[in-house]
């Protein structure tokens, strides 16, 4: 069977997010009987991409640079392939051979290969500052050169296809919203803690401050026995953002880094509730977030900018603005105190992951996709 080449930037294995993404998506294909390989640029060896990550299947190839893509057998390749998924974050595609990338995509698109291009992040923001405002340009521009060979699109919220629709960059393709999945795999359950334990996951750059500020506050000054883990990438920036910037206490507090997937779920199994303060609000962007579904975890969470509208009326989540941290204070507590109410935000959350986040729900959006603009190949 012909299979689908999934590209990164980045490999698995190093709680990254987008290479995590990139080989889970290339399994879910090949689960779902269509074959899949994954591509990775990375200077790292494959071994060492196997050994720390444990990963036997889908196959990884990897090159150094995508000028390695000009070579004969990835020209084969590109006339062979089912097609190819590139997942894109921008300062990862603004580099000298993003031109090697975009006449490989060429090849495809004359070879009638879909081409599908997934779009993690559009383009950084400019916080007005004139450097990021050049940068954000030049990664438009790349992301611009991209979609100009995109057969389809996939963002990951509702609020990304507006914006990338409305910076004209996507004006023929169908762009469609699939969401990001988890990133972890859940492990056997654990026997949870007598502690009620608060399980927090992402970097802090993700974090809306003021809400963790009062979590904090709130989490120190508690009457009852409770606890909170705070896993992510780095404990330094985590301890960082915490205890310096925010000036929190320690106490009650477990910053947990870099650790292997099923470390991770193992966490997540022992904790009562799940806590989402993310800046820009529970979202499907987020592979964190997936998680959190993945382990049946009732959640409490802010509604941004990025919430789409059929996750507040999904049932699955306590959300409140980020404009009252009290509020999110205070639906921990509210939950905390009321198991049945758990026990219903735990079952609906479990819908949700089955009917929208699962591997495999993800995989048919994307072949249903594919088969939507299918093309025949170019004279």
């Amino acid at each position: 069977m012909t299979p689908w080449l999934v590209l990164a930037a980045s490999p698995p294995g190093r709680l990254d997010g987008i290479g995590d993404q990139a080989w889970h998506l290339a399994r879910a294909l090949g689960q779902s009987g269509a074959a899949a390989e994954l591509v990775v640029r990375t200077t790292e060896p494959i071994e060492s991409i196997h050994g720390v990550a444990g990963l036997a299947s889908p196959a990884v190839h990897t090159v150094r640079s995508w000028q390695a893509l000009g070579d004969r057998p990835w020209v084969d390749r590109a006339r062979t392939a089912a097609g190819a998924i590139v997942n894109f974050f921008p300062p990862a595609f603004v580099r000298r051979d993003l031109p090697a990338l975009l006449q490989w995509l060429n090849r495809l698109g004359e070879a009638g290969r879909p081409r599908i291009l997934t779009l993690h992040e559009l383009w950084s923001p400019a916080e007005g500052r004139v450097g990021r405002a050049v940068l954000g340009a030049v990664q438009r521009r790349a992301l611009s050169l991209l979609c100009a060979r995109a057969d389809h699109i996939v963002v990951t919220t509702g609020d990304a296809k507006r914006v990338l629709q409305g910076a004209g960059l996507a004006t023929s393709q169908d762009v469609r919203v699939i969401p990001v999945g988890s990133n972890i795999d859940p492990v056997a359950a654990t026997t949870a803690s007598a502690v009620p334990t608060l399980v927090m996951f992402g970097q802090p750059a993700a974090m809306h401050t003021p809400t963790l500020a009062a979590l904090g506050r709130s989490v120190a000054a508690s009457p009852r026995p409770v606890e909170l883990c705070w896993l992510g990438r780095s404990v330094e920036e985590m301890q960082s953002l915490w205890s310096q910037t925010l000036q929190l206490p320690v106490d009650r507090v477990t910053f947990a880094g870099g650790l292997a997937s099923a470390d991770v779920s193992r966490h997540l199994r022992s904790a009562r509730l799940g806590l989402a303060p993310y800046i820009d609000g529970v979202s499907t962007r987020r592979s964190s977030l997936a998680a959190l579904v993945a382990h049946r975890l009732p959640i409490v969470g802010l509604d941004g900018a990025c919430t789409d509208p059929w996750l507040r009326e999904s049932g699955a989540f306590l959300l409140s603005s980020p404009a009252e941290p009290a509020v999110f204070v205070a639906n921990i507590d509210r939950l905390l105190d009321d198991a049945a109410r758990r026990g219903a935000l735990s079952a609906a959350v479990g819908r949700l992951f089955e009917s929208h986040l699962a591997w495999d729900r993800i995989a048919s959006a994307y072949l249903a996709a594919a088969a939507a603009t299918a093309r025949s190949p170019q004279p």
